[in-house]
C-alpha cells in the first residue's frame, strides 16, 4: 500500500497551479481528457489493477458542483484502476497521476457519461471537470481475472435473478444489494449491436427493480436515482416513470414527483 500525505492545496512550482498548461492524457490522444496539474506528486504512477484512493470534486462547465468526496461525512473514494469500474476519463486520467498529485481533469462526454448523461445532475453530452487528488494506491493485482463482456452480462443476469428471489421473499435490502451488484457489472460496458441491446435491456430491469426494492426499504432518493436511469434507457416505459414519481414522493420531493408523473403521462 502506497499512501501519500494529504497536503493543502497550494501552488508550489511554475508548472503547476491555475496557469499550468493542459495536456492530453487520453489513450487515443483525441483531446477527450485534458489534464492540468495543480500540485505535483512524486514516485510512481498506478498500473492497471491498482486500488486507487482519491479525493475529488466534480463540476459542470458552468461551475455547478454535482459531486464531491470532500463533503462532510463523505469518505475517500476507492476504485480499481483500468477495469471499467469508473468513467473512462478517470480510468485513463488517474493512470497518468503520481501519488500525492492534485490535478484537474476535463473530460468530454465520450469519456464521461455520454449521450444520456446521469440525470438529474449531469445532462446529456456534458463535458465535466474533476479536481482529483491521488492519495495513494495498492499495486497488488487482483487474484481473479477480469471478466469478459459475456461473463459480465451473465453475472448481471444472475444478480437480477437473486434480487428477484430476495424481493419475493420480502428481503428487500438483500434484493436491493443484489440488483446493485448487477448494475455495477455492466453499467460501464460500451458495446454495439446485439451486445448493446442485451446490456440495455438487462440494465433497465436492474435499475427499475433496484428502485422498487429501495422504495420498499424506504430510501426514496436512492430509488429515484435508479428510476431516473431506467427512464433514460426507456423513456416511453410508464412503469419507470411511475417508480420515479413514487420514489420522489417517498423522499417528500413532491414537485419532482409531480414532474415525473406528468412526464410518464406524456408518453401515453
Amino acid at each position: 500500500w502506497i499512501m501519500a500525505e494529504e497536503l493543502p492545496i497550494e501552488v508550489v512550482k511554475s508548472e503547476e497551479g491555475p496557469e499550468a498548461p493542459q495536456i492530453d492524457v487520453s489513450n487515443a490522444q483525441d483531446g477527450g481528457i485534458m489534464k492540468k496539474i495543480i500540485r505535483e506528486g512524486d514516485g510512481e504512477m498506478p498500473a492497471d489493477g491498482a486500488e486507487c484512493s482519491v479525493h475529488y470534486v466534480g463540476r459542470l462547465l458552468d461551475g455547478t458542483e454535482f459531486d464531491s468526496s470532500r463533503q462532510p461525512g463523505r469518505e475517500v473514494f476507492k476504485f480499481q484502476l483500468g477495469k471499467g469500474r469508473v468513467i473512462k476519463g478517470w480510468d485513463q486520467g488517474v493512470a497518468s497521476m503520481k501519488q500525492g498529485e492534485l490535478c484537474e481533469l476535463t473530460c468530454t462526454s465520450d469519456y464521461a457519461y455520454g449521450a444520456h448523461g446521469s440525470p438529474p445532475k449531469i445532462p446529456a453530452h456534458a463535458t465535466l471537470i474533476f479536481e482529483v487528488e491521488l492519495l495513494g494506491f495498492d499495486e497488488e493485482e487482483p487474484s481473479e481475472p477480469e471478466l469478459s463482456t459475456e461473463e459480465k452480462l451473465e453475472a448481471a443476469a444472475k444478480a437480477k435473478e437473486l434480487g428477484n428471489a430476495k424481493f419475493r421473499a420480502k428481503d428487500y435490502q438483500a434484493a436491493a444489494d443484489a440488483y446493485d451488484s448487477g448494475i455495477d457489472q455492466i453499467r460501464w460496458l460500451s458495446e454495439e449491436g446485439e451486445a448493446k441491446k442485451t446490456r440495455d435491456a438487462l440494465l433497465y430491469d436492474l435499475y427499475n427493480n433496484h428502485a422498487a426494492a429501495e422504495i420498499k426499504v424506504g430510501n426514496g432518493l436512492d430509488a429515484a436515482e435508479s428510476a431516473t436511469e431506467a427512464v433514460v434507457l426507456r423513456p416511453t416505459e410508464l412503469k419507470a416513470h411511475y417508480r420515479k414519481a413514487a420514489a420522489y414522493n417517498l423522499a417528500k420531493a413532491y414537485k419532482a414527483a409531480l414532474e415525473a408523473a406528468n412526464d410518464g403521462l406524456k408518453h401515453h
